[in-house]
């Protein structure tokens, strides 16, 4: 039979064993233990995909619904010169991008490629928006489609969806003829100042096809002000004008 006092002596080993496979499981797991990193080239921790998801600020390919095209178009401006547009969508809730880089491309009836323009842009959480490049050159040829090349994005993961910087139009007003005008007014809903507006009118016919498109810029809007815009076009529109829709852009990616 085990006396108390040997009882006591293991008890005490015991204790002062646990305390050293304590403090050894310690100093193995913050610093023998390769810890879980967002650059290490594994998926690993709570991560989604490698290096992505969870924890990690980088977006996974996975989570991302890809960038849709609705369309692409060419309109005529001037002599030799053409806007190009194109309407996009953005469908993820959660997902934007402060950097989309992209390049239009304009054929000819032949399909053989005339020019092309490349710019950048951003893309906000859950938006529908377009894309203008305005008076591209084409000399004496002729271009009847475009096409747009979305090139990857680096997206952000938004906390939560922005709710401010909004933007309203209204009182559209369009005067056809020769030299077609789209008046308009935009109004920040918000009470605090919004800055670099960027405003794009896209005209449509009786089949909601796009005719015609052009753009401003509004460097800022106090809370609750409002600002007259004015389109123009040097020419009268390829089409009969039914109707007229407005864009405008803040940046709400960051």
């Amino acid at each position: 039979m085990i006396s108390w006092s040997t009882k006591r002596r293991l008890s005490i080993l015991g204790s002062i064993l646990l305390v050293i496979f304590f403090a050894f499981g310690m100093t193995w797991y913050y610093g023998i233990r390769e810890p879980v990193s967002c650059q290490d080239g594994l998926k690993n921790g709570d991560e989604l995909g490698v290096d992505c998801g969870g924890s990690c600020g980088a977006v996974c390919k996975e989570e991302l619904v890809p960038l849709s095209v609705v369309w692409s178009k060419v309109f005529p401006l001037r002599d030799e010169y053409y806007n190009v547009a194109a309407l996009i969508l953005n469908p993820n809730q959660r997902f934007s991008s402060s950097k989309l880089a992209y390049v239009f491309k304009l054929y000819d009836n032949n399909n053989i490629l005339i020019t092309e323009r490349e710019g950048i842009t951003f893309a906000n959480a859950n938006e529908r928006f377009l894309i203008m490049e305005p008076q591209v050159s084409v000399g004496k040829r002729v271009p009847v489609r475009a096409f747009i090349e979305l090139f990857p994005a680096e997206w952000n993961r938004l906390d939560s969806v922005p709710v401010s910087g909004m933007v309203s139009t209204r009182e559209l007003e369009l005067t056809q003829g020769e030299q077609p005008r789209l008046s308009a007014k935009i109004r920040n809903e918000g009470l605090e100042p919004v800055y670099d507006i960027s405003v794009l009118a896209l005209i449509l016919d009786r089949n909601d096809n796009a005719i015609a498109v052009s753009s401003t810029f509004v460097n800022s809007l106090t809370g609750g002000a409002e600002e007259q815009l004015f389109f123009t076009w040097p020419n009268a529109f390829d089409g009969v004008a039914v109707a007229a829709s407005i864009y405008p852009r803040l940046d709400r990616t960051k």
